[in-house]
């Protein structure tokens, strides 16, 4: 009779607990099933994904990062991965293919099943398609190949970015907040803010998902938690793109590097909105800007100053 007693107990959290998580499991087993592919075609071996071990570990905390703040993981993903040696083409390559995963998949995923009308569609949509564009453009029309070039507008975007959190935490954005609706002048306004993060997004792998969160935050005076949600989904839509030209017709993603990133991606991205709610959103951001202004120091000396 006891023994009944507690194993019913049992067996309903183990069935409560695979319900919780059914996403993940199978997203996991997703992760599993792309490496499996990739090496059985000899795209990546063994011993190249053994050599990056400590990749999961920096897709928890750039996915935590980047559920939690308007900033895509490629903030966080581009300057480790330079330090650790990877030229910045490849580095933007691979930003773009682990935010197509961890927020246009992962993220949008659990914050539609934690705040729904957060995701502010028309937002997305707009800025989206504005962002494929800008994407095209910086790709294929303007393209920027200097790697010095490209570390100091990356270096130099997160420093604005860094500056625009402090200054928006002395403004308290939360004050005089308007529920959003799309007017007609809106459109060409998102749109050309689409265009702008996505050439951004082409040339750095970050961009567009903080140039709609300013707009929606300061034009529009939208509520920040909408924005910041808005801003991940935006930026995993529009990711998709260019990790599509790189895996596929660019050939500049480092498979091994991204493979490995995606387990942590996918738990990074369960942590986020966590972590957004239980410290808010303004923490987390001020945390994050003092980085951004470290980062941007420690580039501008070694690329300008000791240049």
């Amino acid at each position: 009779m006891s023994a009944t007693a507690t194993t019913i107990p049992v067996r309903t959290r183990l069935s409560q607990s695979a319900a919780t998580y059914r996403f993940e499991l199978i997203a996991l087993s997703g992760i599993a099933l792309l490496i499996i592919a990739f090496l059985a075609q000899g795209r990546v071996s063994p011993a190249e994904l053994a050599s990056v071990w400590f990749m999961p570990f920096l897709g928890i905390v750039a996915a935590t990062v980047a559920m939690s703040t308007p900033a895509g993981g490629g903030i966080v993903f581009f300057p480790t991965l330079v330090l650790l040696g990877v030229a910045p083409v490849n580095a933007v390559a691979f930003s773009v293919a682990t935010q197509t995963f961890g927020m246009g998949i992962f993220g949008t995923f659990n914050w539609s099943r934690k705040a729904p009308e957060a995701i502010l569609k028309p937002a997305v949509v707009l800025v989206t398609l504005g962002g494929w564009v800008g994407v095209l453009l910086a790709l294929f029309v303007f393209p920027l190949t200097s790697a010095r070039a490209v570390r100091l507008l990356f270096s130099t975007f997160g420093l604005c970015l860094a500056l625009y959190i402090v200054w928006s935490a002395r403004k308290d954005l939360h004050v005089n907040q308007i529920p959003f609706r799309l007017r007609g002048w809106m459109i060409p306004t998102l749109f050309l803010v689409g265009i702008i993060g996505g050439m951004l997004t082409g040339y750095i792998g970050v961009g567009i998902d903080v140039l709609i969160f300013v707009a929606l935050t300061w034009l529009y005076r939208t509520h920040v938690q909408h924005a910041t949600v808005t801003s991940i989904v935006t930026m995993g839509v529009t990711s998709a793109l260019p990790f599509i030209f790189a895996l596929f017709f660019l050939d500049t993603l480092p498979l091994n590097l991204w493979l490995m990133v995606l387990p942590g991606v996918l738990l990074g991205a369960r942590l986020g909105p966590w972590l957004n709610t239980r410290l808010g959103s303004e923490r987390v951001m001020l945390f994050f800007s003092l980085l951004l202004i470290l980062e941007f120091c420690m580039t501008f000396t070694k690329l300008v100053l000791l240049y």
